[in-house]
């Protein structure tokens, strides 16, 4: 058993003394995705990235309670080296039917007319729960526990994606490199149309400290020093968010200056970044965020950072 983020130390390792030698090792990956109060030190947010690519290693991600049990006493009984996730939250045992695991077999939960969603690990409850709720709605949803990154399901989910007008992956991890492109990877090397799908995951930034659901509501995860603006487009709502992008040379950096925005002596400058909810709005029903704190950067390092390569658009 070892922290998500502390094997990464040892990737190198893996390689050489596990996965080359095709042993039979089994890591149990606790912490994986989102920690809370830990912080972005002990956030497991890569570790899917960084192992699926070793030939031989077997990733897996329990959907609730009943899958990490099973996939344990699976992994140890298997003649080869496995890795499985799992988060630093309470462990959900979902009322279902047992479904014994198969390597490299995902678990269909539903069959969805209107779409499908399709879970890596310990979102599985969230996604039944919007699932439900957008039923209620007359939208048929249907739900796939994928259960193995590595060997991936690809008979299934491909199937997802050819007959459903869309397909979401859910994951608490980082978007690149992670299930999301497993599944991206695997539609484009069977020639399949990947217009449909869509992912949901950790965004390319580190995420700060915070309860593990504020977090996952994008609620909480900016860095230590934000701070609110009424009156700033950011604190306005959702139809009013800007973000900042990429501009033409000579725009200059535009910004505006935090009412109180000081540290010490220290004027601060007030950018305004995206307010999405990392999990969207359906996922859990846990919101988007529209009121996102607002992130104060100091001008020298707004103007080390920048120097008049973004503004809002």
């Amino acid at each position: 058993d070892i922290y998500s983020t502390f094997l990464q130390r040892s990737h190198d390792q893996i390689f050489q003394e596990v996965a080359l030698q095709n042993l039979p090792v089994t890591f149990s990956l606790d912490r994986a995705g989102l920690v809370g109060p830990d912080g972005p030190t002990h956030h497991g947010a890569f570790d899917l990235a960084y192992l699926r690519p070793f030939p031989n290693l077997v990733v897996m991600a329990p959907g609730d309670a009943r899958d990490l049990e099973t996939m344990l006493e699976f992994a140890l009984r298997l003649d080869a080296p496995a890795a499985l996730r799992y988060p630093k939250a309470p462990a959900e045992r979902l009322d279902r039917p047992e479904t014994p695991v198969e390597l490299g077999r995902s678990e269909v939960f539903h069959w969805g007319t209107d779409g499908m969603i399709v879970v890596c690990g310990a979102l599985l409850a969230a996604a039944l729960g919007a699932a439900e709720r957008l039923q209620a709605e007359g939208l048929d949803i249907g739900v796939i526990n994928a259960r193995f990154v590595k060997p991936l399901d690809a008979e299934t989910i491909l199937r997802a994606v050819r007959q459903s007008p869309v397909v979401l992956t859910v994951e608490e991890g980082c978007l690149m490199g992670g299930f999301g492109s497993a599944v991206l990877e695997a539609a484009c090397d069977a020639g399949v149309d990947t217009s449909r799908i869509r992912r949901l995951g950790l965004p390319d930034r580190f995420i700060e400290h915070g309860e593990r659901n504020e977090l996952l509501a994008g609620r909480r995860g900016h860095r230590p020093n934000a701070a609110r603006s009424p009156g700033c487009p950011a604190a306005r709502g959702a139809g009013q968010r800007r973000a900042f992008r990429r501009a033409a040379p000579g725009d200059g950096l535009k910004v505006r200056r935090a009412a109180a925005g000081r540290f010490g002596s220290v004027p601060r400058l007030l950018l305004l970044p995206r307010g999405q909810g990392i999990f969207g709005r359906a996922l859990g029903g846990i919101g988007s965020g529209a009121g996102a704190s607002a992130r104060l950067l100091s001008p020298w390092h707004a103007h080390n950072r920048a120097n008049g390569l973004y503004r809002f658009s």
